[in-house]
This record gives structure tokens, sequence and C-alpha cells, in this order.
């Protein structure tokens, strides 16, 4: 067990105090919402990065914070607000104290490793199951590990193509609009290979894709959230169902012809190695594969630039990946009942359309995103589609962040030319490895 917190330890990089590895008595009873009004009282913490400066959710947290405490006379809900780049560390400090936080944030990945440490309630005994099973499907399998769910969703994401509406037409292409006409893989091949264009001394003028978040020369979270739909879609998987096994899963043939495609877009100069400042609103590249997220982005800054979406290709099957940003109640938070009052507010239907109708990001109810007018228009309607169609949550490890990072290793190093066979088992057995440390 001490050496699984161990290896747990140097995952999360901090030394946690040894009462992390006690939940509260009450968190592994298996009643569903069990919460006594009587209960809701006194003041609760939340430790969040949203309030940063110019940030989109301020509005929405203080409704939510202002009609809470007039529903609850007495209760006070205190924000704890920390720049995006200082939260995680934020986050672990709070964990380690002995009075940490009462509501913290937690990127999806990573629930697994707070969980398993012991840092995080289980909120079976809050979440009622009918509730619960309101999430659209990938959320509902990120906020579990072990079999007890120790998060709840601020919102989900996925991800689609972006391309340039000009450069297509010049092309003569239409790209599909709904999920049932994607294009195959050899499809999106041939189209990046067409809006690829060369000068004429051979050099590459415009790219025709940038299949992953980022380019092989670039590493972290975003570019394994994306590549991994490619492992999805050629009907692959990381790892094995319970999350004990690389080896065998992430060596795949499946894995390997993803690697493959991969590496084919990329030596034949369909795609760029290395990062371009702004290279799709400036038509360096014709297609790039991001989030709704990006919108925002393209409107504010380049407001001329003509673009449009489409679901991403499929392969063996249809693929998108999914999760976010997500909210849990440490194991050592004293005002646990009034804390998931507060959060039940925030992930309800109600407080889920607020919010995303505010931050523009994929709400988590299902009913809501099916709702949704945003995700209904035909700029976002590939990501509504795909999330409730064939959204999938990242792996659930104590490990992810070594998993992660292996997975980042294994797309560059094939795109910069290294066998993919040979790769894909190099970082499966990394992978394996790290697994099997936890484990022992």
């Amino acid at each position: 067990m001490m050496k699984k917190r161990i290896g747990l330890l140097l995952v999360i990089c901090l030394v946690l105090v040894s009462g992390l590895s006690a939940c509260g008595k009450d968190s592994n009873k298996e009643t569903e919402g069990n919460i006594s009004k009587s209960n809701i009282s006194g003041e609760i913490t939340v430790l969040t990065f949203e309030y940063a400066e110019d940030n989109q959710y301020i509005d929405t947290l203080n409704q939510l914070k202002d009609e809470f405490e007039q529903t609850h006379e007495g209760v006070t809900v205190k924000y704890e607000n920390f720049p995006y780049g200082e939260y995680e560390n934020q986050l672990r400090l709070s964990l380690a104290s002995g009075q940490p936080a009462d509501i913290v944030w937690i990127d999806a990945p990573y629930i697994a490793s707070y969980a398993s440490s012991g840092a995080l309630t289980a909120l079976n005994e809050f979440w009622a199951k009918d509730d619960f099973a309101k999430l659209v499907d990938s959320a509902q399998s990120a906020m579990q590990y072990d079999g007890k769910i120790y998060a709840a969703p601020l919102n989900e994401a996925g991800i689609c193509i972006y391309y340039n509406v000009e450069m297509m037409k010049e092309a003569g292409i239409q790209p599909p609009k709904e999920l049932k006409d994607q294009w195959t893989w050899d499809e999106f091949y041939e189209v990046a290979n067409k809006l690829t264009k060369r000068g004429a001394d051979g050099a590459i003028e415009v790219y025709g894709c940038s299949p992953t978040m980022g380019t092989p020369s670039d590493n972290g979270e975003g570019v394994a959230y994306s590549n991994i739909a490619w492992v999805w879609q050629a009907g692959g998987s990381v790892l094995n169902e319970d999350g004990t096994k690389a080896l065998g899963y992430f060596n795949s043939p499946e894995t390997v012809e993803a690697l493959k495609f991969y590496q084919k877009l990329h030596v034949e100069e369909l795609a760029p190695m290395q990062g371009i400042t702004n290279a799709f609103p400036t038509g360096k590249v014709a297609m790039i594969i991001t989030g709704a997220w990006e919108d925002g982005n393209l409107r504010i800054n380049f407001p001329d630039f003509k673009y449009d979406t489409a679901p991403l290709p499929k392969n063996k099957v249809s693929a998108t990946p999914t999760g976010s940003w997500n909210v849990g109640i440490p194991s050592k938070s004293d005002n646990k009942a009034t804390a998931w009052a507060f959060i039940e507010t925030m992930i309800n239907e109600k407080g889920s359309k607020l919010r995303c109708d505010a931050s523009g990001d994929v709400p988590a109810v299902k009913s809501v995103l099916e709702a949704s007018e945003k995700f209904s228009e035909p700029l976002f309607l590939p990501i509504k589609q795909e999330v409730l169609s064939n959204g999938k949550a990242r792996p659930v490890s104590p490990v992810y962040p070594q998993i992660s990072e292996a997975l980042v290793k294994a797309f560059s190093d094939v795109a910069f030319g290294e066998d993919p066979q040979k790769t894909a088992d190099k970082y499966a057995a990394v992978m394996q490895e790290a697994i099997d440390n936890f484990n022992k």
C-alpha cells in the first residue's frame, strides 16, 4: 500500500500528509441523495481559477453564489481564486493541508489520481442515481474511479475540424456537416493532400491540415487529448477497461494503424512539424482540429476570416475525446453537506444552462446539450452530435499523467520518422511500468 502511495505522489508531485488516506466515514455509504437541509449551514470555501481577470465565468459564479446564499439563510460561499497557471499547485497545497477548501476544481484526467490517494470524498451518498444518469455518457465514465463517483462535471468538451471556407471552395470541396456524412480517414487524407500548396521551389506554402491540437514538436495535455482520438477511431484503446494493462492495447495493431496514419500526414508534409503562429486564420494551415473554444479567438482577433466546421473523420469507428473541468469535495472538508448542495446548484439543469450559455462550453447534462441553441447552430452542431453519439472519456487511471506523456511522445516520435510498431511497443512498456509500479 505504501509503495502504491509513493507511486501516486510521484504523479502529483506533492508529498501529501498521511491523513489524506482516510476519507470521511460517511463517504463510503451507498445511499442516494441523503442530504438533510438541516445540515446545510455555515461557510464553505471554493478553490477556483475562474476569477482570473476578464474571465467569462465571473458573472455566473456570482449569480449562483448569491442565489444559493439567499435560498439557504446563514450560509456563506467564499471563493479562493488563483491565476490559471498557479491553480494546480494551490490545489495540491489545499488538499495536503489540514483544512482544505470544501470544493475544488479538478481537471478530468486527474480525478483518479486524487481519488486513489484518499484526497476526495466519494459522492455516491449525495448523488441520486437518476440525477447522475442525466449526464452525457462520457461524463458519467470520467467521474468514476474504482466503482465510486468522485467528481461532478461543470461542463463537457469535444473537438471537430475547423476549415478555411475560401480554400475549400477554391478546391471544389464541400465538407460534411452531419455526423452521418463524416469523412473516412482516406477521404480526410485526400482533402488534406488537395489543400496542401507548394511553391515553385517545392516549399510548403499551405499545409492541408494540423491533425492535433499542436504539432509533433509540442507537448501537454491538449496534444494527448486530440491524438487519442486517432487511436479510438482505428478501433484501438490506450489501456484495457479496468486500466491495468497497456501492453497488448497501446501496441495493438489498431494503435499502430493510427500511428502510421499520423506519420503519413507528416512525412508527406501535409501537416506541419513545428508550430506556426496563428497558422489557421493567416492561411498557413487549411484545416485544424480543435474545440468550440476556438470560435471566440477567431471572432475577436480575426473578424474577417471565414471558417466553418465539420465532424472528425472516422476509420473503423467514430470517436471524439471529451472531458473538462469538474468539482469535487476534499475528504477533509468538515462541511460536506453544504458543499454538495452548492455543487448541485452549479451542475443541475438550471446551473448548467446558466454557466454554459455564458461561457460557450459544452453542457455535461444531456438534456441541456440537446436543447442548447448554440450547439444546434451549424458551426457547433458537429461537436454536439459527436459528444452525444461517440464521445469518450480519456483513460481513468491514477497514473494518467505518465500515460498522457507517453502517448504524446509516441505520436511525436513517429511523426519524426520512427517505426510505428517499435514506437508503440516502447511506450506501451513505459505505460505498463507506471501502472505496475503504482500497483505494487
